[in-house]
């Protein structure tokens, strides 16, 4: 229910979201907050992950109270205490053996954090690499990883070496 989530971040490219300072309370924070999601139930991943969360959290997003918003907040802090729910929900509950994922946000760091989790190598960003100044976001940036492994890039060739 924080403003931290996956699809708070997507929201938040179209709407704008009140920021839950540390140490603000759930109360406080959504007695300000909660009207910023009036115009969830417009987007694509409210409406797909509705049928989930109602499923998970026994709670009708559409009609949900302010006590109901509480306890779900609580919930899922607590089942994020430990790797044991994601397990298993993804695991047993959904029968999902594999979920594939690209690391779009750090496509050279990344590493899986469940072991049902497998990345993509994305490549979308090495086409662009004759020159270290093209890149401005070190995630992304092969020859900060280059530097990182000591591996000397000063041609094509060598470029050509890092990226396989």
């Amino acid at each position: 229910m924080t403003p931290t989530g996956t699809a708070c971040r997507y929201y938040a490219w179209i709407n704008p979201l009140t920021p839950r300072l540390p140490g603000k309370g759930f109360d406080e924070w959504w007695a300000e907050a909660k009207d910023d999601f009036d115009n969830a139930r417009a987007t694509s991943f409210y409406q797909y992950q509705l049928s989930a969360f109602q499923d998970l959290y026994g709670v009708d997003f559409e009609t949900m109270t302010d006590e109901q918003a509480a306890a779900v907040n609580r919930k899922i802090y607590d089942n994020y205490q430990t790797r044991d729910w994601m397990y298993e929900v993804v695991t047993e509950r959904s029968n999902i053996e594999l979920v594939v994922n690209d690391p779009y946000w750090s496509r050279l760091y990344e590493v899986p954090d469940y072991k049902f989790s497998a990345l993509v190598f994305n490549v979308s960003s090495l086409g662009r690499g004759f020159h270290p100044s093209e890149f401005t976001y070190p995630p992304d940036d092969p020859y900060t990883f280059a530097r990182k492994h000591d591996i000397n890039v000063e041609s094509l060739d060598d470029y050509l070496h890092l990226i396989e």
